[in-house]
């Protein structure tokens, strides 16, 4: 090479231009990260050595220019303890580019050598990596610089590792790997090597601290952050290295003892980044072994046995057999299929569907195995924001393999994915809303309408037309905007005030795909902050994967219409999964951003959304609207069997819009049963179109369809107490469940999807057909679960593991706790708005069996608290322990200030030795039995204490307390009574069930009768509901 000044300029440059490169590619990924791609990194980092001695050749082995000392026989030596640390001494690479380096005339350097790698990972690497150097090296002095180790607790925590202080107080976090000595003529006060934290950096810079005033180069600062930190949530998305079997294009990581992901890449770059599925990697590796030859490879774990053939990922060359035959017929995968009979996940929308859709597959099979494919999903860059799949050819999916152990299989996606987070209080309670131009005025009528009908309420829906929606100034179809309608709503602040006054809380609708146009009060604020030009009223288009518009749409566009009148979102997105950056989805994007943001603003537990599902993951982003379904029977058959199945994918809350939303019919008592079902779905929410005729006030519907409507949305809130503790332990377990996840081995709980889990403790079978007109009575097909059960509406008993057909009036549904449950409610039959921490409690006991109840409370959701931000990991929630013992007959509660009432269901005598304490003293209180029509049972009710003493509370019946046997007689004349019958027929039916009869013979003379099976089925139902 020529001694020209340019090519001298040149020469100089390119060791430092190549450096850079590298440091920054090394600086970008953590020491784990690295070995965790084991053999395929080797291979990268020798082909980088390689191509440097081939750039050796022509350029100078060392410069020293301003301060910094950059060369090429240093890089190569940093490359060469990559691969001993990565390979160990074994390592062929290692061995070829000694060699090389030999040939060029690179000695290897007597520098001393750090090991930053963690205790625990030693062998991470095949040939494992000794520590070189004592732990009396990991403090030096440099003149004003002071290095000083700071140990992190996790090896995929990256903020651990070296801090650098500077005299001026100026803090960096770089991090040192290896220190020059003085047999390479450098000054170990004035040179220091930097590099990444864990592993030894193949790149050395030595700074003059002296004499360049110890200012650090661009690329070795920290990075400067950005908005979007804000947004970042923690996560662990790098998995333990010694999970990790790898080869040049091929990973497998075992993630606990139930969960393998399996990835393939033509390039060996493979991703370990958090995925909008898998946020979460760190686990604990299980005992496995590794058979590995030159063409296959075996890896041979408790429930896994892989084999490949190193090739791409075909059907042939890539298997796992399940050695502990927990599959069905302990059947091998291969690459590609689907596991049978897989019980199904959830869908985006339900928008125009009429009855069932596709809900895709979800986490449980009954082959007792599932894949997850999360090959093209979007990517979190940590800082934030973020980011797509490296381009190319690449797989990346999830093995599952559970036997029967589907709430097993869900804990491990749980692990994974992250868990659900509580939602705030009120959220539990009724939603009003409706597609309808409300002014602020009638809107605020119609609350106050809702109030003096004593029918809570706790979110205030408004629709589109809160904003500017016509008009010869709006530049498209008006679905989206920003501005308020002030013809409809003059004073947004005032309006706001007004629902947040009545125990409110407030969501505005926002289709945000068209952009903020000239006419937005907020167009000008938008622009200055993302640097638009305004001279020509140019639109300002929406664009979530830009991280400076995505900030100001939410930190300036909607925290100014949210501080008029909006506690939350309903993002209601439409137009698709496709964006400007391929593989990202505009609806993720906004799910992520709105709920990180509503986070912030109001704190940990305090976060929602309202928005569609957007795939595996979305349930870290409740609540999910399901969207515009048609108003049909079929409709209403559909949604418990789809909220319940969505629990397979993780996704628990649910809200539908109840009633349905679209065409269909007027059918009152569709209506009803809708309201009912939904007063027993995750999130209970009344919508209904654009349509004069379809309003969902309950006050419209006939007389009895309206009571039962108003009736059971005030037994909602009055359940809050139960669904807020499930809320709040609920991150494990959806509130919904279908029953195979408690009876996997059952035949019949795969037989009932309409019938699933609410809570603890509840068994709920929404009727879903239309009653019998001369009847006047519903059916629902029940599978009893083992044990016996009881109905908390009308107390009747059944004997457990079994089906029946159950009949129901249009004033209830089946709905039944089993022996041991503890059910805790509001006591006030009226509750008010909003869903505060009640005073006064009513408790359902159904005795036989031991049982206990943890009532949980946030301090702040009390009528008088104060607001608060205060997050949920440093709330100490109130706990109420309810604890009832079936030998002695006592049901202790903790100390409380509560005033309660206490049901002993479907028991119909007080019993001789009944004694009640309050704070260890016998007490006089009020005790006597209910019966239809109200809900049967043994009633205690115990009065306010001393609200500055709280006590505990004793009620003990008596040793082994049974459930009473109910006058099925007085039930089978009321509902004879009601039947639209002849008369004859009612005397022959009460003829025929009446006596010392045998049951057979009951049931004989009935069938004898020729009737119809509507007529004959609620007979059966009170003779045979138990065997007593």
């Amino acid at each position: 090479m020529s001694r020209n000044s340019s090519n001298q300029a040149f020469s100089l440059l390119l060791p430092v231009m190549i450096a850079r490169e590298l440091l920054s590619l090394f600086l970008s990924v953590s020491a784990d990260s690295i070995f965790a791609h084991g053999y395929g990194m080797e291979l990268k980092v020798f082909r980088m050595a390689d191509a440097l001695l081939d750039i050796l050749a022509c350029s100078p082995g060392s410069t020293k220019e301003g301060g910094i000392c950059v060369g090429m026989g240093d890089i190569l030596h940093g490359l060469q303890n990559v691969l001993l640390d990565i390979g160990g001494l074994k390592s062929r690479f290692l061995d070829n580019l000694q060699i090389r380096m030999s040939n060029s005339e690179l000695a290897k350097r007597p520098w001393p050598y750090l090991s930053m790698r963690f205790p625990g990972n030693e062998a991470a690497g095949q040939g494992g990596n000794a520590v070189r150097e004592a732990d009396s090296h990991l403090e030096t002095e440099a003149d004003t610089l002071k290095i000083v180790p700071i140990h992190a607790t996790s090896s995929a925590k990256l903020q651990g590792g070296w801090l650098f202080k500077k005299a001026q107080h100026v803090t960096w976090s770089i991090h040192i790997t290896s220190f020059a000595t003085e047999n390479d003529g450098f000054d170990l006060k004035q040179q220091l090597i930097f590099g990444n934290p864990l592993v030894i950096i193949p790149v050395f810079i030595f700074l003059n601290l002296e004499a360049g005033g110890g200012n650090l180069p661009s690329f070795l600062q920290p990075p400067i952050a950005t908005s979007m930190d804000k947004y970042a949530f923690p996560c662990d998305p790098l998995a333990n290295p010694a999970a990790v079997i790898s080869g040049p294009t091929y990973r497998f990581t075992l993630l606990g003892e139930t969960v393998l992901r399996y990835e393939w890449a033509e390039d060996g770059v493979f991703e370990d980044r958090a995925s909008v599925f898998a946020i979460n990697r760190n686990f604990t590796p299980p005992e496995f072994t590794v058979n590995d030859t030159e063409k296959h490879v075996e890896v041979v774990a408790r429930n896994f046995h892989i084999t490949y053939d190193k090739r791409r990922f075909s059907r042939s060359g890539f298997t796992i057999g399940f050695p502990s035959k927990v599959t069905l017929w302990g059947a091998d995968w291969h690459y590609g299929e689907t596991a049978k009979d897989n019980l199904g996940g959830t869908a985006r929308t339900l928008d125009e569907v009429d009855g069932r859709c596709d809900m895709g597959d979800g986490i449980l099979s009954r082959s007792g195995f599932a894949t997850l494919d999360d090959s093209d999903t979007m990517l979190f860059d940590g800082q934030g924001f973020i980011a797509p799949r490296k381009s190319g050819d690449r797989i990346d999916g999830y093995m599952f393999v559970y036997g029967h152990d589907y709430k097993g299989a869900m804990k491990a996606f749980y692990d994974i994915s992250g868990r659900q987070p509580a939602l705030p209080r009120w959220a539990l309670g009724n939603w009003w809303s409706r597609y309808h131009p409300y002014s602020a005025d009638e809107y605020i009528q119609l609350m106050d309408t809702f109030a003096k009908r004593r029918v809570p309420l706790s979110v205030a829906v408004v629709d589109m037309d809160w904003h500017q929606v016509k008009g010869d100034h709006i530049p498209h179809a008006g679905w989206t905007g920003y501005s308020w309608n002030k013809e409809l709503f003059p004073d947004p602040s005032g309006f706001g005030k007004a629902l947040h006054d009545r125990g409110l809380k407030i969501t505005l609708n926002d289709h945000p795909h068209g952009g903020i146009h000239h006419h937005e009060d907020l167009y000008e604020a938008m622009a200055k902050a993302i640097g638009h030009d305004t001279s020509k009223k140019a639109p300002i288009f929406f664009n979530p994967t830009d991280p400076k518009f995505m900030d100001a749409f939410l930190s300036v566009l909607h925290r100014s219409i949210e501080k008029e009148a909006c506690d939350f979102w309903w993002i209601d997105w439409q137009q698709g999964p496709i964006s400007r950056i391929p593989g990202l989805d505009p609806l993720w994007l906004l799910n992520y951003f709105h709920f990180q943001d509503h986070v912030n603003q109001n704190g940990e537990g305090k976060g929602i959304i309202f928005s569609r599902y957007a795939g595996p993951g979305s349930h870290r982003y409740p609540v999910g609207f399901s969207g515009d379904s048609i108003r049909t029977w079929e409709s209403l058959r559909f949604q418990p069997e789809f909220t319940a199945t969505a629990s397979n994918v993780g996704y628990g809350w649910w809200s539908h819009d109840i009633g349905g939303h679209m065409d269909g019919i007027r059918d009152d008592e569709m209506a009803t049963r809708w309201v009912q079902y939904g007063v027993f779905s995750p999130i209970f929410r009344l919508h209904s179109s654009y349509s004069q005729w379809t309003s969902k006030e309950p006050w419209n519907f006939r007389a009895e369809h309206c009571y039962a409507m108003e009736h059971f949305m005030q037994f909602r809130h009055r359940m809050v107490p139960y669904l807020q503790t499930t809320n709040l332990l609920g991150g494990a377990e959806p509130l919904v469940r279908p029953l195979y996840w408690e009876y996997p081995a059952r035949g019949e709980a795969y037989e009932k999807p309409n019938e699933y889990f609410f809570g603890p403790h509840l068994v709920v079978a929404p009727i879903v057909h239309p009653r019998n007109p001369a009847t006047n009575l519903a059916s629902a097909n029940v599978w009893v679960p083992p044990g016996r059960h009881v109905d908390i509406f009308t107390g009747a008993i059944y004997d457990g593991d079994r089906e029946i057909l159950m009949y129901r009036s249009i004033e209830t549904i089946p709905v039944l706790a089993p022996e041991g449950s503890i059910i805790p409610l509001e006591a006030d039959l009226f509750p008010q708005n909003g869903c505060m921490n009640p005073t006064s409690l009513e408790v359902i006991i159904v005795i036989g069996k031991d049982g206990s109840f943890t009532i949980l409370e946030n301090p702040h959701d009390d009528a008088d608290a104060e607001p608060s931000r205060e997050n949920g990991d440093s709330i100490e929630y109130r706990k109420i322990k309810l604890d009832y013992k079936q030998s002695t007959g006592r049901l202790s509660v903790s100390e409380s200030t509560k005033t309660w009432k206490f049901k002993f269901l479907s028991l119909m005598s007080i019993p001789p030795a009944l004694k009640v304490h309050v704070a260890g003293v016998v007490t006089t209180c009020k005790i006597h039995v209910e019966d239809m029509p109200d809900t049967p049972g043994l009633v205690v009710e115990i009065p306010a204490q001393d609200s500055n003493h709280k006590v505990d509370v004793q009620i003990t019946l008596g040793p082994e307390p049974q459930l009473s046997v109910l006058d099925r007689s007085a039930r089978l004349k009321s509902w004879l009574l009601d039947f639209q019958i002849e008369f004859d027929v009612k005397d022959k039916i009460l003829a025929a069930v009446e006596g010392n009869k045998s049951l057979a013979s009951k049931i004989g003379g009935l069938m004898s009768l020729g009737l119809e099976a509507d007529y004959t089925g609620p007979v059966v139902e009170l003779l045979t509901g138990e065997s007593r």
